[in-house]
């Protein structure tokens, strides 16, 4: 075969391979190579062809065996880093494109490729740096453009990835993959109208586009569209079955969605295929918590720290879950905390800087610079309860800074910026630039609403940007950290007669309340006594499933057995932990049928629950914080333990607050007593169902004014005693 024949075989074989006909293409190329075995541009071409077909083993055989024969083919090479990026070998991809551009530095196309390849691994910084290389090679790379916004995305830079994937889709508008981006972007800045259409556009464009199906599902799952997220998530994963947070989207969409069944098996059936994923051990630890299976999720919650012991939202969870164990020790659950310390905030101390507030105190006529940071200011446990203290902070002597993290504003939201006269959003903002901006306002006290939830920013308190750190409100509890120098508690959480709890910050006791609630329900009224109408009582705990435990329920069913014909609701998703709660009681000799489930509801029907109940049983050892108030609002009594650790005291305070101590024992027996005694006094729970709301509304527990100036109180407190300690002089 002469070269010209060689060179128009391989022009007809390359028009077959560009209309998708691979076959006829490859049936040429292997014309070629059986005359001339040593042809270059047909091993790479036949490669190719082998790529498009998805045969990749044979597509690295062939070029690898062009390259041998033309070793500094720039073309070649980007091939083979295409190859084996299709192999998941992305490792393998980034050493060679790397290669490739200390062969060829001014490759334009290497740099991008490069830049693909770091942000399939993670590596999202050095990819934004391979882009904008590719970019100053090649000013119209547009591809390198969008791909840069890609990756900003990733690093929640969404601004900047806003204007890149605009560009690009400016020059490529038939491009999915930055439509699909720009949805991403869009919705990261609250523009959920705009980052829907703009994932549908890149579904019309692609149907299968499941970057595009994944950011759906993660719209509607904020949207609380279940069944759209769950149907958007299975086609991302469907789409990219190879792609593994894909996979991660479906499983939590279903954890999300209530089906906690499915949820399991999901994962258990992802981890087949990805068991070094962290993320999925995590997102399977959770779910098997909202089942109550609490040793299961914690043994998941460990498998993801070691496999990935930099991601500290695992930690985090781990450490928050260990609070449900009802046989772990404070000791022991705070040793975890302090290893989380060591780990994650000691080595940021570096980075802690002098501090230039004014030394002075709200006496010498300065207003004190209150930061709070949280992703909760909303219509949240957390929100409500700290929503009555920013509306009542005196402003002549405290001015008050929010940075907020919500990604899903609500109502409330709109009520926590009237109430702040610095409202700031910080979605976008890296720990470390949250501190700076922190510092830069010269916040005089910080407060930490999250601790261990999620959407922790527990390493902005590392870093120290304010003199004074506090973590109040997300639950009575230490976070750990060295550097919050206090946390706010209750006299009743921890009494001051009483060892105190393990923690690494100081404690500062609220003469009177932890809480301030807010019902989100106001003028729902409480109902009579339902026993009256049913002829039987009907206990209830509408408390998360994850502080239900075997001991717990074993007071329950003790309690049951003693009221003839009782019944007990409980709220969780459906699933097998609710027959297993079931057969748990029918062993215990009360029958499955007492035993009433309701899901998880929006705040209005969940508050209607509580006229189905006569009398709330507490669970152990973490009690009904937010839920035991909703309960009393509704005119249910609670019954509970005093326990032993603040999370385990939360009912017993607020009975304080109430005037109704007698409805707590000092041990697991008085407890049972008091609850057959109260459910066997009709007239008795009559009297409390009338009251128990004026007792509230009149009770510290509902007192906004009194309950901000005992938070203020401990502000002055704590910010004079720094005032006047070594550390302000240094």
């Amino acid at each position: 075969m002469s070269q010209f024949t060689v060179d128009q075989a391989l022009q007809i074989a390359i028009q077959y391979q560009q209309s998708g006909q691979l076959a006829e293409a490859e049936d040429i190329y292997r014309q070629i190579l059986a005359a001339y075995p040593d042809q270059a541009d047909a091993l790479h071409l036949l490669g190719i062809t082998a790529h498009q077909g998805n045969r990749n083993d044979v597509a690295e055989q062939m070029i690898a065996k062009a390259l041998v024969i033309s070793p500094d083919n720039t073309t070649y090479r980007l091939s083979m880093g295409s190859v084996l990026q299709a192999q998941q070998r992305t490792d393998d991809a980034i050493k060679w494109y790397q290669k490739t551009l200390e062969m060829d530095p001014f490759s334009a196309e290497a740099c991008n490729n490069l830049g693909v390849a770091f942000t399939t691994a993670g590596r999202f910084q050095e990819a934004v740096d391979s882009f904008e290389r590719a970019m100053q090679l090649s000013p119209g790379h547009v591809s390198a453009n969008g791909n840069m916004g890609i990756a900003l995305c990733h690093l929640g830079r969404y601004d900047e990835a806003l204007r890149a994937l605009r560009t690009a889709i400016s020059y490529h508008p038939k491009a999915p993959a930055f439509h699909a981006s720009l949805g991403a972007a869009l919705f990261q800045l609250g523009q959920t109208d705009a980052a829907i259409a703009a994932c549908q556009e890149a579904i019309s464009l692609d149907p299968n586009h499941g970057r595009a199906h994944q950011t759906l599902a993660l719209i509607y799952t904020k949207l609380n569209r279940p069944a759209e997220a769950v149907n958007e998530s299975r086609l991302a994963a469907t789409s990219m079955p190879d792609v593994l947070d894909a996979q991660i989207t479906y499983g939590a969409s279903l954890t999300a969605t209530g089906r906690l069944d499915d949820a399991v098996a999901f994962h258990h059936h992802a981890l087949a295929k990805f068991p070094r994923s962290a993320s999925l051990h995590n997102n399977l630890a959770n779910t098997l918590k909202d089942q109550g299976l609490l040793d299961a999720a914690l043994d998941e919650f460990r498998q993801a720290m070691i496999l990935d012991p930099a991601a500290i939202q695992h930690h985090s969870n781990y450490l928050y879950s260990l609070h449900f164990h009802p046989t772990l020790k404070a000791k022991d659950i705070f040793e975890e905390h302090r290893r989380f310390n060591q780990t994650f905030a000691e080595p940021l101390k570096r980075e802690i800087l002098p501090w230039a507030n004014d030394r002075t105190t709200p006496s010498n006529n300065r207003r004190l610079r209150i930061g709070y940071v949280s992703n909760q200011f909303r219509g949240h446990a957390i929100g409500m309860n700290i929503l009555p203290l920013l509306a009542n902070h005196n402003k002549e002597q405290f001015e008050i800074f929010c940075y907020s993290d919500v990604n899903e504003p609500d109502f409330y939201t709109f009520r926590f910026q009237q109430c702040a006269d610095h409202w700031i959003n910080t979605l976008s903002k890296s720990p470390q630039d949250l501190a700076e901006r922190i510092r830069r306002d010269k916040i005089d006290i910080l407060v930490d609403l999250n601790m261990h939830l999620a959407g922790e920013r527990l390493m902005v308190f590392a870093r120290k940007p304010a003199p004074v750190q506090v973590s109040f409100a997300a639950y009575p509890g230490t976070t750990g950290l060295t550097a919050i120098d206090y946390r706010l508690t209750d006299e009743n959480l921890e009494p001051t007669t009483e060892l105190p709890a393990p923690s690494s910050e100081t404690a500062i006791r609220l003469p009177l309340s932890f809480w301030c609630y807010l019902p989100q329900v106001k003028d729902l009224p409480v109902n009579t006594l339902p026993a009256k109408d049913m002829g039987f009582i009907t206990f209830g705990n509408l408390n998360n499933f994850c502080k239900i435990n075997e001991p717990t329920l074993d007071l329950w069913a003790t309690i049951m057995r003693s009221a003839t014909r009782s019944r007990l609701v409980m709220m969780t998703a459906e699933g097998s932990h609710r027959r297993r709660t079931q057969t748990f009681f029918q062993n215990r000799d009360i029958a499955p049928d007492r035993i009433d489930f309701v899901p998880r509801l929006p705040p209005e029907k969940y508050m209607r629950i509580y006229h189905r109940i006569d009398l709330g049983l507490d669970s152990f050892p973490y009690n009904g914080h937010n839920t035991s108030l909703d309960a009393f609002y509704m005119g249910v009594p609670v019954t509970t333990i005093i326990g032993n650790s603040p999370v385990s005291r939360a009912t017993w305070s607020q009975l304080v607050n109430l005037g109704l101590q007698e409805l707590a024992g000092n041990s697991p027996a008085e407890f049972v007593r008091l609850a057959i005694d109260l459910a066997n006094n009709w007239p008795r729970l009559a009297d409390l169902r009338h009251s128990l709301r004026t007792r509230m509304q009149s009770s510290p527990l509902m007192n906004e004014k009194l309950y901000a100036e005992t938070v203020e109180q401990a502000y002055r407190t704590i910010w004079q005693r720094w005032c006047q300690s070594s550390e302000s002089r240094a």
